[in-house]
């Protein structure tokens, strides 16, 4: 019961915060883990850990990277963020503003009883979620990304793409790069991203979840056609030192998207791209340019940064998880989750992703009680989980309903033991349910498979905890060019009373699907 009533949390600050944590020791429920600094990767530790509070000391020197962070943190998580200030300083509350709501509180290291301020205030938390809708936010509505790289740039543009969310806005992208290079780093880039990457076409539309690269031949500009937004490609004798030019790039996404816009230069060797991101920065758009100390080249970000077109400095392991949870931060207001098994995940996931209105699936563990399971520990089939799939769908695009009908037509829901022949009990048949509406719902329809003579298997039990698996495992099946194995879709007619075909010979067993 002690543990139950503990509240875990994360401060950051620098060493000065030593003051704080001597403060904070007399509240015996609190318990916290410390950071040195401030940093968007923040983001990832409190996505995987889930502290029920975050507290910033002493960073108003920072202040741009702290409001933006603490917009992500309330917007995606609702985390309750103190911030405490050396002194009662009028110029950094103005410049947070946006945070008039009761999950935001300001403390000053002059406040008497400070500990116990910050103590009522953690432990108040639950009672303020209720005016969360009040908050205001500055944070940019995000319609397209411009990244320019040149030298030393590619590595780190994988990581991005690598992390970019399945709904993504349109990505462009000017890669200083030899023509004879631009065919396999576009394969790289698509084998390590959730979104279609692609050569950049004249006269094509912009689309979301869709990258285009600009090739060495050509300038890549995008231009209003009328409703909606094209790229134009440019010819190479236009008087620029570099083709492609990022600077052209800029230019035209700030004069099509203004505030709308975040450009981002890399490393590189030349200033390509500093006119232009000032540009987008003066349209209101966000900049964000890549540690110049990092740089494998530090020209184009030391050049931006010096001309003062750069809104944000950061690491590449900052710039990857920004972008990530700015784009979520976007997308997670109105995706709800749906959880199941079925089987192999490699298979479910992969027919989920062919659902319009599904934005992700994320193949996992549930149902059991070892923490942190591996995908050998729960393969032994001791640890209690199933192999499941978490699938984050737009609720304005499909119903859960519809998700629950296209679970029962991809697998064979009579099958006891497993699906085909993977057996045991972390291939079963399961609705993890996540409130009363998806129980009966669910229920519903498992009512009314059972009214056409099907005897279900599947399993209704109340969703507790969603392990994600190892990395390798999501899209296995579209990276190694595979179908599934034991699954196929079979369309059931809902309004049918009768049985629409015998499950006993469910399974496909062509060659092809191995």
């Amino acid at each position: 019961m002690e543990n139950a009533d503990k509240i875990n949390g994360f401060i950051v600050g620098q060493s000065d915060c030593r003051l704080l944590r001597d403060l904070l020791q007399t509240a015996k429920n609190i318990e916290f883990e410390l950071f040195e600094e401030l940093s968007f990767t923040l983001l990832d530790r409190i996505l995987l850990e889930r502290p029920q509070f975050i507290l910033f000391c002493f960073v108003e020197q920072k202040k741009l990277k702290l409001k933006l962070l603490v917009e992500i943190l309330l917007k995606l998580f609702r985390l309750p963020v103190g911030i405490v200030l050396k002194s009662d300083d009028e110029r950094f509350s103005v410049f947070m503003h946006g945070f008039k709501c009761d999950l935001v509180k300001f403390f000053s290291l002059k406040d008497s009883d400070l500990s116990s301020k910050i103590s009522q205030f953690i432990s108040g938390r639950r009672l303020n979620l209720n005016k969360y809708s009040q908050c205001r936010f500055d944070l940019p509505r995000v319609e397209v990304l411009a990244i320019g790289s040149s030298v030393g740039g590619p590595a780190i543009l994988r990581e991005i793409f690598r992390n970019l969310p399945i709904v993504t806005p349109p990505v462009l992208v000017v890669q200083h790069m030899q023509r004879d290079f631009v065919k396999f780093f576009l394969k790289n880039l698509s084998q390590s991203s959730k979104i279609l990457v692609k050569e950049a076409e004249s006269w094509e539309i912009l689309r979301s979840s869709h990258a285009y690269l600009a090739a060495d031949e050509h300038h890549l500009v995008i231009k209003r056609c009328s409703e909606q937004v094209c790229i134009n490609l440019l010819s190479s004798k236009l008087n620029y030192r570099f083709v492609p030019s990022i600077d052209l790039l800029f230019s035209s996404v700030a004069e099509v998207f203004g505030k709308n816009s975040v450009g981002i230069i890399l490393s590189g060797l030349s200033d390509d791209g500093v006119r232009g991101l000032k540009q987008v920065k003066q349209a209101g758009g966000l900049t964000i340019a890549l540690s110049y100390q990092e740089a494998v080249a530090n020209s184009m970000p030391l050049a931006a940064v010096r001309n003062k077109a750069v809104d944000l400095v950061l690491s590449s392991d900052e710039i990857v998880i920004f972008v990530k949870y700015l784009i979520l931060s976007q997308n997670l207001q109105k995706m709800k989750t749906a959880v199941f098994s079925a089987g192999c995940f490699w298979s479910v996931e992969y027919y989920f992703r062919q659902l319009p209105g599904v934005i992700d699936v994320i193949p996992g563990y549930t149902g059991g009680k070892t923490p942190n399971p591996t995908y050998e520990e729960v393969s032994k089939g001791t640890t209690g989980h199933v192999e499941a799939v978490l699938v984050k769908y737009d609720p304005e695009k499909i119903s859960y309903e519809e998700l629950v009908k296209y679970f029962f037509e991809i697998h064979d829901f009579t099958q006891t033991n497993g699906q085909g022949p993977d057996v045991g009990p972390q291939y079963l048949s399961n609705i993890f349910y996540q409130d009363q509406s998806e129980y009966e719902t669910a229920l519903k329809l498992i009512n009314k498979l059972f009214a056409k003579g099907y005897n279900v298997a599947t399993g209704l039990i109340k969703f507790e905890k969603f392990w994600p698996a190892e990395e390798y495992h999501r899209r296995y099946l579209e990276k190694h060019n595979k179908k599934p194995a034991y699954h196929i879709h079979r369309p059931i007619n809902w309004e049918s009373d009768e049985m629409d075909y015998d499950l006993g010979n469910y399974f496909p067993m062509d060659p092809m699907f191995f």
